[in-house]
């Protein structure tokens, strides 16, 4: 039965419209669907929304890489990027594409900022953790090799595809059928082991330090010349999961999650000392194994592909009210 894969394509946008449109016409001729942003590139969180929507249609991501970073949402994160870590949590087989001669790109297609550069490169380095990726020179080297990746991709890592109406069958049905009971069948021994988990973990809840209760976190960040300096704070359980407990209503990974702290964190110590302020790996561990003691946060490993899992992080659904509780604006009281 014939399929059609929807592959989306994410870039940053004016520096490599040739490159994108190369791309899609080669996945036309391959008789996939291409899903891109041509029309309506990401520039703020609404449209961004919207893009999530369109990527969880794919079946394929695709990321090129020039020499630009890309626009910044109000964290300082590219849409590029956003793009890519929602791709990346929800478990989409990734394609990237990287330039591999930066010095030989055109000025007007490269960062003119240091700190996007800086950004930039630890993008690169993001991506290429754990994965195989593909280097061009030049936009005419892109078509073979999107060619040649998306038909491996396609054969080790089939997809769910789009398949035409009036040729499915009864006997799809029936398999679809069989693979639902029997995923239905592990689902509820998951539930069997996570019900007798809860016992524990209800028992060792009396004891654990709650929301008012002070804990010193410690980390590291670089002073002016470039020296490592250590920063200790103490904060209660309610300041830290209302700082990254907005975070977590959207699944993230947990360098994601890390990473989203250490921003807010830093904003909300007021730490104006040097760059680089990063949290204690160890410390970050302690706040997460805490948080999803007192049933804040649920853990739970997401797929990247058939033999690849990333721990990821998201608010349970008490931890939902209890930050609207803490952190929701109150009426004031009325004058008798």
């Amino acid at each position: 039965m014939e399929k059609r894969y929807q592959v989306f394509i994410s870039s940053t946008f004016s520096d490599l419209q040739d490159e994108r449109r190369q791309v899609m016409e080669t996945i036309m001729q391959m008789d996939c669907i291409p899903a891109g942003m041509e029309m309506f590139p990401a520039s703020d969180d609404e449209q961004l929304e919207f893009i999530q929507k369109v990527i969880d249609d794919c079946d394929y991501y695709i990321l090129i890489i020039g020499g630009r970073y890309g626009s910044e949402d109000y964290q300082g994160i590219s849409y590029t990027e956003r793009e890519y870590d929602y791709a990346f949590n929800k478990g989409i087989p990734i394609l990237v594409f990287m330039h591999g001669e930066p010095s030989n790109i055109p000025f007007g297609k490269t960062e003119s900022n240091p700190h996007k550069r800086e950004k930039l490169e630890g993008f690169k380095k993001k991506v290429s953790s754990n994965r195989l990726i593909k280097f061009w020179t030049n936009k005419g080297e892109l078509p073979g090799l999107v060619a040649l990746s998306l038909t491996k991709a396609i054969k080790m890592y089939p997809q769910v595809g789009w398949i035409r109406g009036n040729q499915s069958n009864n006997q799809d049905l029936l398999e679809q059928i069989n693979n639902l009971r029997i995923e239905k069948d592990r689902l509820q021994s998951k539930v069997s082991d996570l019900e007798i988990m809860k016992g524990d973990l209800d028992v060792a809840a009396d004891n654990l330090s709650k929301e008012d209760d002070m804990v010193e976190l410690k980390g590291t960040y670089l002073n002016e010349n470039d020296t490592k300096c250590i920063w200790k704070v103490e904060v209660s359980w309610n300041e830290i999961f209302s700082l990254i407990g907005p975070f977590l209503f959207e699944a993230k990974n947990y360098t994601n999650a890390k990473s989203c702290f250490e921003d807010v964190l830093k904003k909300y110590i007021n730490h104006t000392s040097g760059y680089k302020f990063r949290i204690d790996g160890n410390t970050f561990q302690t706040i997460k194994i805490q948080l999803y003691a007192l049933k804040l946060i649920k853990i739970f490993n997401c797929s990247l592909n058939e033999n690849e899992f990333i721990e990821t992080i998201m608010l349970s659904d008490l931890g939902k009210k209890h930050l609207i509780k803490i952190k929701s604006i109150k009426k004031p009281d009325s004058e008798e």
